[in-house]
């Protein structure tokens, strides 16, 4: 094999355009300060989209514990400065780790930084995401809003207060007399006493620690302990929020301009191709196994170099038809893997003759005898549902740039959780942590984290074997083959209704499972052992396969698992909710497209709710 020692040098890593996230560029003050921001790896940071990222946050004679644009975080979520900088131009930019992929969020935390304030919109901006840059933000399950925009309320409003108090010592008035205005600070009473935000703390720290807001395990915040924190502004006061504002993003996306993660490129780079198993059914029970890999097989194409650790294969050239011609070229000998999995036809008999654990969900009043024994009056109805697996199916396979040295790592890539890949990243290669740095591109993003970290995962391994560079795209195949899907669900339902149209009864049993132990490709191929998830899917009940358990009232059983709380807004005397959670492998992995079960369960809940309807007379519409 070809297989060449990383090289300590590092390599320059710039791009080609990149769509920003209403950042403006100054390019000299980006040039002047490249030797500030060159990372431990070597590479030159371009692009991160703010030319005041990292000066406002250190100051001569100042080491903070950590230093934006040096090292990755995440920085302490209970400092303002890990949230916001003010500049001397009186505008302010926002370090918050969330991401835009298609539902606008970025856009709305600027208004809510601009709005507790009191800036215009146009002069908060958003820095482009980045562990070396932002807080640790996972863009998924609404919160981008519900999360961060709380975050970023309660940050802005430590700031505005530190600026407050900046104010009424420079002014010699106090708070309470004092009124702002797009960061212009004034006294009421003489409006010509006035100092703007820039000129009290432009490209200095704001040094102020304050209690995070905390949130339960279901997203919800909870009450802060300590009493002492600046609060929010009314909402009765609210000028900004709830407005609509231009999305900086917009123009160029309809207009083609947009750069995304496919489009860029960096100096001296290697365009990649995976060559792994056609699909998951080669890791369904155990890890697939390279008996052989036949270099000279593509020895007719000039330059292609070969990647093998452990069990995962790759190719690279200079030229990116190159590397795609030799992935398909490319013989490599797996040993045989047993073909496990019962397919699109048989998935749904396959669940029901399973050996599973009965998880009960919910039961409430006796649905079983209600069921069995109707009263007069009474009307059964029962059907069987089933539901496929859904798709990612994005409009572009997933794509990375990693540059990989011995000293740290620079990945590009699009991910709905930074810091996540940055952890996978690391372990893969071998380095702490905070010595890899992530940048966000946008990409054909998806909910659910489709192949986002197989694309980067594998990009750093070809870049840390090769010594260079490496742009990774995944095929169609690599995608359909090794990518999560929405869960495929089984769903048998039993329900009354009684003569006035009432629904007397209601069971719903289901059929699925929660994990099948295998995280992404690369990690399976290179290490052999689960990214994520648990193991064996044996389900979260912690007895063994056959057993019975009743989960407590008000406990989730996870993101796959049906819940009281998708039946409650009926009102239904006797219910019982039953999960039938069999063994996840030998199955496609799954992920969370997006409430995850739901898709299926309404499908078939609400189609036995038009049935009942129809029994009891009335409109199901």
């Amino acid at each position: 094999m070809r297989n060449v020692s990383a090289d300590s040098d590092g390599h320059s890593a710039c791009v080609e355009g990149h769509g920003g996230s209403g950042m403006k560029h100054d390019d000299k003050a980006v040039l002047a300060r490249r030797e500030f921001l060159k990372t431990t790896t070597g590479a030159l940071v371009v692009g991160l989209g703010a030319s005041h990222v990292s000066l406002a946050q250190v100051q001569p004679g100042e080491r903070p514990v950590w230093e934006r644009g040096v090292k990755s975080g995440p920085p302490d979520p209970a400092e303002v400065d890990s949230f916001l900088a003010v500049h001397p131009d009186n505008t302010a930019t926002l370090f918050a780790g969330y991401v835009d992929i298609g539902q606008g969020g970025p856009t709305a935390l600027r208004q809510i930084a601009a709005e507790e304030l009191d800036l215009e919109f146009s002069q908060v901006l958003m820095a482009d995401n980045d562990t070396f840059v932002c807080t640790n933000g996972f863009t998924a399950a609404s919160r981008s809003i519900g999360i961060g925009g709380v975050e970023v309320r309660a940050a802005a409003a430590e700031a505005r207060r530190v600026l407050l108090t900046l104010a009424s010592e420079q002014l010699k008035a106090p708070v309470q007399d004092l009124t702002v205005a797009r960061g212009v600070v004034s006294v009421k009473s003489d409006p010509l006493r006035s100092v703007s935000y820039g000129e009290l703390l432009g490209n200095k720290r704001f040094n102020r620690r304050y209690e995070p807001a905390p949130f339960n395990n279901r997203g919800i915040e909870q009450p802060r302990t300590n009493p002492d924190f600046a609060p929010p502004k009314p909402r009765a006061a609210y000028s900004i929020v709830g407005t609509k504002v231009r999305r900086a993003d917009m123009p160029d996306k309809v207009s083609g301009k947009y750069q995304y993660m496919q489009h860029v490129r960096v100096p001296g780079m290697l365009h990649g191709r995976v060559v792994w198993p056609q699909g998951q059914v080669a890791g369904g029970v155990s890890v697939p196994k390279v008996v052989s890999v036949d270099e000279d097989s593509v020895k007719n194409i000039p330059g292609v170099r070969i990647v093998r650790r452990n069990n995962f294969v790759g190719v690279a050239a200079e030229r990116e038809w190159d590397a795609v011609r030799a992935a398909r070229q490319l013989k490599v000998t797996w040993e045989p893997f047993p073909a496990v999995f019962p397919g699109h036809d048989g998935i749904h008999d396959s669940f029901r003759a399973a050996t599973a654990n009965d998880i009960v969900v919910f039961n409430s009043g006796d649905a079983a005898a209600a069921l069995a024994q109707p009263q007069p009056g009474i009307r059964v109805a029962s059907a069987t549902y089933r539901g496929p697996y859904e798709s990612h199916g994005t409009m572009a396979p997933n794509c990375a740039i990693a540059d990989v040295t011995r000293n740290g790592a620079l990945v590009m890539c699009s991910a709905q959780g930074l810091y996540q890949i940055s952890a996978s990243v690391a372990r893969l290669v071998n380095l702490p942590a905070d010595k890899v740095r992530v940048k966000y591109y946008a990409g054909s993003n998806t909910y659910g984290s489709s192949c986002y970290a197989d694309a980067a995962e594998g990009a750093a391994i070809m870049s840390q074997e090769l010594g260079k560079p490496v742009r990774l795209q995944l095929s169609r195949q690599d995608e359909f083959g090794w990518d999560n899907y929405g869960p495929a669900h089984l769903a048998d339902i039993r329900g009354a209704v009684d003569a006035n149209g009432k629904i007397a009864a209601w069971e719903y049993q289901a059929w699925g499972y929660d994990t099948t132990g295998v995280g992404s490709a690369p990690q399976l191929l290179t290490v052999g052992a689960p990214q994520r998830g648990g193991g064996p899917g044996a389900g979260r009940a912690g007895t063994p396969a056959g057993g019975v358990v009743t989960r407590p009232s008000g406990v989730d059983g996870g993101l796959y698992q049906i819940r009281i709380s998708q039946n409650e807004m009926y009102d239904i005397p006797n219910r019982r909710l039953l999960e039938h959670r069999v063994v996840g492998r030998g199955y496609l992995k799954i992920g969370p497209l997006r409430a995850p079960l739901d898709p299926p369960y309404f499908f078939a809940q609400e189609g036995m709710m038009d049935e009942l309807a129809h029994l009891g007379g009335l409109d199901p519409y």
